[in-house]
């Protein structure tokens, strides 16, 4: 089983490394959502619906992308700070380096997962 960082590990990093008063809940939620689209876009596609989406509730809750790509949550955590703060010029450069650390990850992803077959057959 591959090594996870759980939702509590990755508040608490975020709130060492930002300034932000951002409530455990707030970042909470901002997890939920950027797991609710990987579930949904990535891993859907590749091992199917494992069962139905539900937001993060406990810091033990585990996050869906195993610690290597931990990056991936750090750098959205960051862009949403940023961006709710007003500081558009980090916003948009945490915002570039989350798009990098999700394209890394899910081209991992792709390359270390089957996806499903889904035959679109038309005449």
């Amino acid at each position: 089983m591959e090594n996870c960082i759980t939702v509590g590990e990755m508040i608490a990093e975020t709130k060492e490394l930002n300034r932000g008063a951002y409530s455990d809940s707030q970042l909470m939620k901002w997890l939920s959502d950027v797991d609710a689209r990987l579930y949904q876009e990535v891993i859907c596609t590749h091992v199917g619906i494992i069962s139905a989406w539900s937001p993060y509730e406990h810091m033990e809750d585990p996050l869906l992308i195993p610690a290597a790509w931990r990056e991936v949550y750090r750098h959205w955590l960051d862009a949403k700070i940023y961006l709710a703060g007003g500081e558009t010029n980090r916003y948009n450069n945490a915002a570039a380096l989350y798009n990098t650390a999700l394209s890394n990850y899910t081209n991992w992803y792709n390359r270390t997962h089957r996806p499903l077959h889904q035959a679109n057959i038309t005449f």
